[in-house]
């Protein structure tokens, strides 16, 4: 499954850059992003002076959200989510592709609970804070999918990523749908991995999206990013 998706989403982006370009653009390539790890090689491209700052601007927020919310505002041309949220957009009608995938997530998003819980099934009735509006939802029900349980065995609390360990130190919060690293931060605070995406293999893909409008225009600065990356 994994090699005949990236072959497929590699040629959707061949075909897609075997169109001619616009005039070059003004300003540089914005691509909105969270701090997951697996988006970090970008930043590191950026720190090694391996993109150039003149043709790409990596905009850093706190949560997938936030980017999502920039990124529909026309604020960012380009952003990075995960599959599923790049489905999301597609189907509120926003005219994006695919032009790299960055990563397939083997343990990187989890739902991590207080240490007295050790089981998916031990958060029945429980507070669960999770980006409803990202990944996250995705994660929480599939998680509970394969428990046999439904959103209404537990009290979902909408939060976003950049509030998940504030929140995970709180007594009403018994677990948080959240991803590196801010797992691994939550795991040496004493939480419990409950369920993680090695659970659900090739089912959670991170990738780079563009607006079609900027597409042509900014055609030189993606195949930098991919360079770099």
């Amino acid at each position: 499954m994994q090699l005949t998706l990236s072959r497929l989403i590699m040629f959707i982006s061949l075909v897609a850059f075997s169109f001619g370009c616009d005039k070059g653009p003004d300003k540089p390539l914005t691509i909105a992003m969270n701090e997951w790890t697996g988006y970090q090689p970008l930043v590191y491209a950026h720190s090694m002076g391996y993109l150039n700052p003149n043709q790409v601007h990596l905009a850093t927020l706190g949560s997938t959200s936030a980017s999502l919310i920039q990124f529909r505002a026309g604020n960012a041309d380009a952003i990075t989510v995960t599959l599923d949220e790049a489905l999301l957009l597609n189907s509120e009608g926003y005219d994006i592709s695919i032009v790299l995938i960055m990563d397939i997530s083997n343990g990187g998003d989890a739902i991590v609970s207080k240490p007295q819980i050790k089981t998916i099934h031990q958060l029945k009735g429980k507070r669960i804070a999770v980006e409803n509006t990202a990944v996250g939802a995705y994660v929480l029900t599939r998680a509970l999918q394969q428990a046999n349980m439904s959103l209404s065995d537990i009290h979902p609390v909408p939060l976003s990523a950049d509030k998940h360990i504030n929140l995970f130190k709180l007594e009403d919060i018994d677990a948080v749908v959240t991803f590196e690293p801010t797992k691994t931060e939550l795991n040496t605070q004493g939480g419990h991995i409950v369920f993680d995406s090695s659970m659900i293999p090739n089912e959670i893909i991170d990738v780079l999206v563009i607006n079609n409008a900027k597409l042509k225009t900014y055609r030189d600065e993606l195949e930098h990013v991919i360079d770099a990356w």
